[in-house]
């Protein structure tokens, strides 16, 4: 990551949380006549920490804001500010915060970003229950006709599950192997977590019980291509980039001990079946 990435990324969150306060404002004043008081509250108490987080991060990271705050159009109606919220929240989560984290390696660093990135998940929480209470339709999130509940990994019984509470240091390959279960399907246990790459201390992650039947083997892979770790990359990017699994990828580099930590310079084999990117 270069300096100016994580200078856009920091400017990025100082801001949007800067902009969203007047519209908070705005949907707690319609939150009563929704039957939402209690969780737009809830919200705007969360934001006014988070304000303070993000200021304290950005003294951590060591970047001084040089971009002014520009206000915003804040919407007449409950539902749109909804939106509005959800939106800018999920732009600084994905461009801001996931961005900032491989770069925070201090602990003081580390400490504020959890800090903070726990606040936002309990805020986007709270906005999915205030959508689901008033069906409102949030961009980007899966919703399905009353007639069709939205498909989600089937649940299961208490006796074939763990619920692990992530500690400082997890990850999800470490939690894997950790409980003997495949990467992948620990990953499509937890469809919220946006991004493997990225968990939250204090974060509940589901772990499935017992072992699946081994696949039955298949033609023997093709070598793949080669491709060169670049400073930020991480192995879900990569899988990302050439459209493949992440299970995938790990699986076919076995030479990588630890698939959390890449080094520049080091050599990742894509499997032939990916994309075309490249």
């Amino acid at each position: 990551m270069t300096e100016s990435t994580l200078h856009d990324a920091c400017n990025l969150t100082w801001t949007t949380e800067k902009q969203m306060v007047p519209v908070l404002e705005k949907c707690l004043e319609m939150a009563g006549r929704h039957d939402c008081l209690e969780e737009v509250d809830q919200v705007v108490s969360i934001h006014r920490h988070v304000l303070h987080d993000c200021t304290e991060l950005m003294a951590a990271m060591g970047v001084d804001s040089t971009i002014a705050v520009v206000d915003i159009t804040i919407p007449d109606d409950f539902v749109t500010c909804i939106v509005v919220v959800h939106g800018h929240f999920m732009r600084v989560i994905d461009n801001g915060y996931i961005i900032i984290d491989p770069h925070a390696s201090h602990p003081a660093q580390r400490a504020v970003l959890e800090r903070v990135t726990r606040r936002k998940a309990e805020q986007i929480r709270l906005l999915r229950k205030i959508a689901e209470k008033c069906q409102i339709s949030l961009p980007g999130e899966a919703v399905s006709p009353p007639s069709m509940p939205p498909e989600k990994p089937p649940a299961l019984p208490p006796a074939e599950r763990t619920e692990y509470v992530v500690q400082a240091g997890d990850t999800m390959f470490g939690i894997a192997r950790r409980f003997g279960v495949p990467l992948e399907v620990l990953i499509r246990a937890n469809p919220q977590v946006r991004n493997p790459d990225v968990i939250i201390v204090g974060e509940i992650i589901i772990v499935p019980k017992g072992k699946p039947p081994a696949p039955t083997p298949g033609p023997a892979p093709s070598p793949g291509r080669r491709y060169v770790v670049r400073s930020g990359d991480t192995m879900f990017l990569i899988a990302q980039t050439f459209a493949v699994s992440l299970a995938e990828l790990v699986a076919f580099n076995p030479q990588i001990a630890d698939p959390n930590v890449l080094v520049p310079g080091e050599v990742v084999l894509i499997p032939t079946s990916g994309g075309a990117l490249g």
